[in-house]
Order: structure tokens, then C-alpha cells, then sequence
């Protein structure tokens, strides 16, 4: 994160030189996050509450302020403290909705007080953006898909014995390799994201598989073209 005070400017540029000296052409992406309602909250009040230290929160919230057009009137980088959550929040003054991270504390909490004082409550998304590179990460992501099936193809590029009925790389079209890759990639971000609500990473990654293919295979393949995908038992 570009706006991280863990390393300092100074170490991620250090690493950024690293990175190309060891990887050679690689193109590097630096990125911050961002704080995102997922909901319309332009015009209102807002106490806004997020596990970041508290020189990223007052970053964010001019970011959210700027960009979202909402008047963050008090705040707390105390998301993951409950009890000092909870101070801040009964020493706030007047505010007609919540901003918060999806965080334990944040819904057995926040939400709790924001409820009593009969504030609305809009959820925070955290999303990374570029702030030094030479493109977006949803293209950056797809270059990097479509590399790695390159080399995939390559590797395969003699097919291997067996069954003649038994699929090999050369055999599956790009475009099924592609959505293959794209459905992995973007599991994998679904069961991150779901680990939030407590769940571990098994079973984050069981409810990504369970969701994941409706939401990735958005082409109007019928069901029965989809490739199947096995399912992992419950432990």
C-alpha cells in the first residue's frame, strides 16, 4: 500500500527497485486502498468507523468526503477495540448514518449504537487502487490470466498418453481455459473477502466454490456446457 505507514515511503521504494533488479521486465503495481459506501450517502452526516491507524483514517475520510460528497462529522480507528469503539462512539456527537468496515466489532457494536440512536448503516468496502503503474488491476490481473495459460499451453504442448476420451491441454479451447483461470482468481478474492464475517479459510473457500459459478459464468452458457466443478466435502 502506497499510503501504508508500516513500511514508509522509503522502504516501498526500495522494494519496488528490488522487485524489478529480481524479476527482471515484471511490471510492478503499487496500490492503496480506498474506502467505498455501498450505499448513496451524499449530503449526510456520517461517523465513520475502520480498523486503519488513525493518520490512514483521517486520510480516508477526507477521501470519502471528496469523493462521495458526505460530511464525516466524527470517526474511530478502533474498529478492531470494542471497548474503546465503544467510547468513541458514545462520545460522538450527532450523525444520521454509520460508515464502517464489515468487521465482528462492527456489526455486535457499531451497528448496535448506530441502531439505538436511530442511524442508518452503510458498509465500507475497501478497494484496491493503482497509485504508480502503467495500468488498471482488472487489466493487469487479465494479462497476468492470460500468461499463465500461455505457458500452461506450452508446457502441455505434447499431449500426454492415456484414454483417448481424456482431455488434454491442446484439446480445451482458449476461451474455457480462460474462464477457468478467471473462475480460480476470482474465488479465491470471494473466500478472502467472505473470511471477514469469521469463517475460516476452509470453509470461506467452500461458500466460494458454492457461489463462486453462478456469479463467474455470466456469458449465458447454458448449465449443461458449464464445465463441472467438484465439490469439497464438509469437514
Amino acid at each position: 500500500m502506497s499510503a501504508s505507514p508500516v513500511p514508509g515511503s522509503e522502504s516501498l521504494s526500495q522494494l519496488s527497485a528490488h522487485l524489478r533488479r529480481t524479476l527482471g521486465d515484471a511490471r510492478v503495481l503499487v496500490t492503496d486502498f480506498l474506502p467505498v459506501p455501498l450505499a448513496d450517502v451524499r449530503g449526510r452526516d456520517a461517523f465513520f468507523a475502520t480498523t486503519a491507524p488513525t493518520a490512514i483514517a483521517t486520510a480516508q475520510a477526507q477521501h470519502l468526503e471528496a469523493a462521495y460528497g458526505v460530511r464525516i462529522v466524527g470517526s474511530s480507528a478502533r474498529l478492531a477495540d470494542r471497548a474503546g469503539l465503544a467510547e468513541d462512539l458514545e462520545t460522538a456527537g450527532g450523525y444520521d448514518v454509520l460508515l464502517t468496515e464489515l468487521k465482528a466489532a462492527a456489526v455486535d457494536v457499531a451497528c448496535r449504537h448506530a441502531a439505538a440512536r436511530g442511524a442508518d448503516v452503510v458498509f465500507v468496502d475497501n478497494r484496491a487502487e493503482v497509485t504508480e503503474g502503467s495500468t488498471d488491476l482488472a487489466t493487469a490481473f487479465g494479462e497476468v490470466i492470460d500468461l499463465a495459460i500461455a505457458r500452461g499451453m506450452a508446457r502441455g504442448a505434447n499431449p500426454r498418453e492415456g484414454p483417448a476420451d481424456e482431455r488434454t491441454n491442446e484439446d480445451v479451447p482458449d476461451r474455457d481455459l480462460r474462464s477457468r483461470a478467471g473462475v480460480a482468481v476470482l474465488k479465491g478474492l470471494l473466500a478472502s473477502q467472505v473470511m471477514v464475517t469469521g469463517l475460516s479459510p476452509y470453509r470461506a473457500y467452500q461458500v466460494a466454490e458454492e457461489v463462486g459459478d453462478p456469479v463467474c459464468w455470466s456469458d449465458g452458457e447454458p448449465p449443461s456446457r458449464r464445465p463441472s466443478w467438484p465439490r469439497s466435502r464438509s469437514r
